[in-house]
């Protein structure tokens, strides 16, 4: 059984990927880059509540504080590598599931556009000289 935060982070970059492309194809490509530009405020106001009120699992809970200078080093070290890892799983990976469902929505403008330009050649008439 995977844990609940794993379960949430794959369902939060879930609904960023797939808000674009509902977007694009109820409203518009505007409507689509509108939605994910609130949804990357929206990555940056999450990932700073999370870390802001200490919501993220804490891995240094009840380990008594380091004394000697090299212990301190070393946790800081490891504090550093705890904090970069929740930085890209809470923020950087979700921006990127944003962008990408930008770029989903994008392609598929593009196709549609391709399809209808070459549709309209084809029943224009060839031009007499």
């Amino acid at each position: 059984m995977p844990s609940p935060w794993a379960l949430s982070l794959y369902l939060y970059l879930l609904v960023l990927l797939v808000l674009p492309i509902l977007a694009r194809w109820r409203r518009g490509l505007g409507a689509s880059l509108a939605v994910v530009a609130i949804e990357l405020g929206l990555v940056a106001l999450i990932y700073y509540l999370l870390s802001a009120y200490a919501v993220l699992p804490d891995p240094f809970a009840g380990k008594p504080t380091p004394r000697a200078p090299m212990e301190i080093l070393r946790q800081g070290r490891e504090q550093a590598a705890v904090a970069m890892v929740h930085l890209l799983a809470w923020a950087v990976l979700p921006a990127i599931a944003a962008l990408a469902g930008f770029a989903v929505a994008l392609a598929w403008s593009a196709a549609v556009a391709v399809r209808r330009s070459a549709a309209a050649q084809r029943t224009r008439p060839a031009d007499a000289a």
